[in-house]
């Protein structure tokens, strides 16, 4: 007999994170990661798309962290039945360091002390409201 495991849809969501945290290769740097230091990361990536020599660890750094920040935002989604932000299906993904470097120029003076998860919340949210 199989077993089952009844938890309360309030306890998953938390459940869920304290996972990701448990299992992140270095969860203290990820949580206190700024803004502007996700900015350089990213930076290395788009040297990689344009054929410029570029530090592979900042760049994998930059992709792991926009793909954690957008898993969590699909979820939440999911729980909260109403999207977070409203992302045209066209915009191509190369496009997310654009988002959040237009973000960082809008709030230079808080860029270095802000987290990255909550520039790139803040970034989109304005970017691509709801309507």
């Amino acid at each position: 007999m199989p077993l089952r495991i009844n938890i309360d849809m309030k306890y998953l969501l938390p459940l869920m994170a304290l996972c990701l945290f448990l299992v992140a290769p270095n969860p203290t740097s990820a949580s206190e990661l700024t803004a502007l230091q996700l900015q350089e990361y990213c930076s290395e990536t788009d040297k990689g798309f344009l054929g410029e020599e570029f530090d592979i660890k900042k760049a994998h750094e930059c992709k792991g962290y926009m793909m954690g920040f957008f898993d969590t935002m699909i979820v939440t989604e999911k729980f909260s039945k109403k999207p977070m932000f409203c992302v045209p299906e066209s915009l191509p993904k190369t496009q997310n360091t654009l988002i959040l470097n237009s973000w960082i120029k809008k709030n230079q003076k808080i860029a270095g002390r802000t987290t990255a998860a909550v520039a790139l919340y803040s970034a989109y949210l304005q970017a691509f409201p709801c309507k």
